[in-house]
């Protein structure tokens, strides 16, 4: 089973990796990718988009 932990260490290499859906993440919020890159907001909205569009993460409540 994946743990929360799992998840924000999946959305911080997403961050890293500058995977393409984060900057559809930033866009939906008026936010850009460069400015967002480190918080804690931006890391806890990659891990929502994980939950909600991937199986994997599925049966994790958002942040």
């Amino acid at each position: 089973m994946t743990t929360r932990n799992q998840l924000v260490e999946r959305a911080r290499r997403a961050i890293e990796r500058d995977e393409a859906f984060i900057y559809d993440i930033a866009a939906e919020h008026c936010q850009i990718v460069g400015n967002m890159r480190r918080t804690r907001w931006f890391v806890s909205a990659v891990a929502n988009w994980l939950i909600d569009n991937t199986g994997r993460w599925s049966h994790l409540e958002p942040f």
